[in-house]
């Protein structure tokens, strides 16, 4: 979805999304930075699992204004722990470009996806597009 494209056309790799090769190339444009410069206000709620190598493979390197977001395949709802990685007690709920650790033990993941889903369409001045 964030590419346009078939996953077979944009990776073939199953790496965890860390790996350089993992997600979307840089040299493809995704959703995000197209409905940017149709100045849409962009969030991400979810999961990302389209790359993490660097700042620029991440949701808002991709063009989204805010996210709420995990990177890895899965992760535990709970925790926030990553649970598919090779690294072990790895945080992974992020609030756009910093560890969400605040909402650590809050609430069930899936709730707090709902709840700031909710909130940026209650805040959002209708006038705008919103993606």
């Amino acid at each position: 979805v964030q590419s346009g494209r078939l996953p077979v056309h944009v990776s073939t790799s199953l790496a965890n999304p860390e790996k350089p090769n993992c997600g979307i190339p840089r040299n493809m444009t995704g959703m995000a930075a197209v409905m940017k410069k149709a100045n849409y206000k962009t969030h991400l709620v979810g999961k990302w699992d389209a790359g993490m190598a660097t700042p620029h493979h991440t949701p808002k390197g991709r063009g989204y204004d805010t996210s709420l977001h995990y990177f890895e395949h899965k992760n535990d709802y709970w925790t926030m722990k990553a649970a598919q990685t090779s690294c072990t007690n790895t945080w992974d709920l992020w609030d756009t470009d910093r560890p969400a650790y605040e909402l650590a033990g809050s609430a069930y993941e899936e709730f707090l996806f709902r709840d700031r889903l909710l909130s940026i369409v209650e805040e959002h001045d209708a006038t705008d597009p919103l993606m």
